[in-house]
């Protein structure tokens, strides 16, 4: 059966109305081979590569080179920033690639898409995590700042609204002029946010004693920052290390986090990598030498904000990344993963503390289903994330009419098995995180032959 998704106006999917007699909500049952159909993005304005040869970039969806083709796509030698306008559907994630021809250099990555709430995710060519933006400091719009060394990288666009998106999406190096407005910057120096840089003359205090690839084996490296004022914190790496740099706060001060090299220029920068709260990971190990860490609250007031360093550890990461709901768990993981049989029931309450909790269910013929997470009045905000079982994104939610609420879809599905994630976005996790309950509801539809 050939047919092709529409989520413009009613949904009607090759003459299967959702609310015609064609269709009846049914039971689904275990499939063996999992099937995804891929929409593509509205107006078909992204450029195809025109050698044919793209990286998967983690099978997310289409994958386009941001600069037309691979050879245009490299950042190191553009004359201009590399830049596409293009739509983007509700619930799919396109991926721009472009490459690092020649040595380590920050870039600046911004998705500008007026009247929407885009987010960027940077990845490496086989879609492995480096970073993420959904806000940028001055609007909805997104802007990720990541030093790359030399290969091939992703920028993987969607909507958080889940709805058809008109983007601009542009990488470009530090030299070159920003997309966004750079009201909320400070360009008179190498400052991040309105966050004066840390040079040899700023006073910081030391993070840890000796240098810092020494006392990571015992664990993290941590301080308190006022919650009224910015802080800077210096340490020395005696070797090259893989980091972990964290900012968070129980409160409203919404931390921001920024890196700099012993001469006061900016390393990489975040804001809201975790909800509120500030992460940067250095995936490519960062040089032996000395770091200036700068933190701020882009809302002042009182609390204090907690910095930590930590080693990056694969397992560890990739643990935070299932806890988080970005990544689908492998079946070897032994991370939990709910059998949600449709058969029996459409009506689950998850108990959430913080971390992603995940559901797997199957479908054996073509159908359309719609999920819905409800939390708004115990204090919840709950999110949706719906993933085919090699780990392709089917789309995501977050706030829905107008409320804090979740509901995805509609979305075609082919037959197989999926797995959604659910997380509250209002918890920070960790012990004695407040738990919340939260409903989870699924609307299933299958033709009837």
């Amino acid at each position: 059966m050939n047919y092709r998704n529409s989520l413009l106006g009613s949904v009607a999917i090759c003459g299967m109305v959702l609310t015609g007699p064609a269709f009846a909500q049914d039971a689904a049952a275990p499939a063996e081979e999992p099937g995804v159909q891929t929409l593509d993005p509205l107006g078909g304005e992204a450029t195809e590569a025109q050698s044919g040869v793209t990286p998967s970039c983690g099978n997310v969806g289409q994958v386009v080179w941001l600069g037309g083709d691979e050879s245009t796509s490299e950042i190191g030698s553009a004359n201009a920033p590399l830049q596409q306008n293009v739509q983007i559907a509700g619930g799919q994630v396109t991926a721009f690639a472009f490459s690092n021809a020649g040595a380590s250099q920050q870039v600046r990555i911004e998705v500008q898409a007026d009247g929407n709430d885009p987010m960027v995710t940077l990845t490496t060519a086989e879609g492995e995590y480096i970073g993420e933006n959904d806000d940028a400091p001055e609007s909805l719009n997104s802007r990720l700042e990541s030093n790359v060394g030399p290969g091939v990288y992703c920028a993987q666009v969607e909507s958080i609204r889940g709805e058809n998106m008109t983007a601009t999406v542009q990488v470009g190096r530090q030299d070159q002029p920003a997309l966004l407005s750079d009201s909320y910057y400070d360009d008179s120096s190498t400052s991040s946010g309105n966050m004066i840089a840390c040079t040899a003359e700023t006073d910081a205090a030391p993070l840890v004693e000796g240098a810092l690839d020494q006392s990571l084996p015992n664990g993290a490296a941590t301080a308190s920052a006022d919650g009224m004022a910015t802080g800077y914190y210096r340490f020395t790496l005696g070797e090259p290390t893989a980091l972990t740099l964290r900012a968070s706060s129980n409160g409203d001060l919404d931390p921001y986090l920024a890196l700099y090299d012993a001469n006061g220029v900016s390393i990489a920068e975040n804001d809201d990598a975790d909800g509120l709260n500030s992460r940067l990971d250095f995936v490519e190990e960062l040089a032996a030498g000395d770091y200036c860490i700068g933190v701020m609250p882009l809302s002042y007031g009182q609390g204090q904000i907690q910095l930590s360093a930590e080693a990056l550890d694969r397992d560890s990461f990739l643990r935070q990344a299932y806890d988080r709901g970005e990544m689908v768990p492998p079946a070897d993981s032994n991370h939990p993963v709910q059998e949600f049989d449709l058969a029996g029931t459409r009506h689950t309450v998850l108990l959430n503390s913080g971390k992603a909790q995940w559901l797997r269910f199957q479908v054996t013929e073509p159908s359309v289903v719609v999920v819905y997470a409800y939390g708004s009045l115990s204090g919840a905000d709950p999110k949706l994330a719906m993933f085919s079982q090699a780990g392709s994104v089917i789309g995501q939610n977050d706030d829905w009419n107008d409320g804090t609420d979740s509901k995805l879809g509609p979305l075609e599905l082919a037959p197989g098995t999926y797995l959604v994630a659910v997380s509250d976005v209002n918890s920070q996790g960790g012990t004695g995180s407040a738990v919340r309950p939260l409903g989870v509801m699924f609307d299933l539809y299958n033709k009837v032959q």
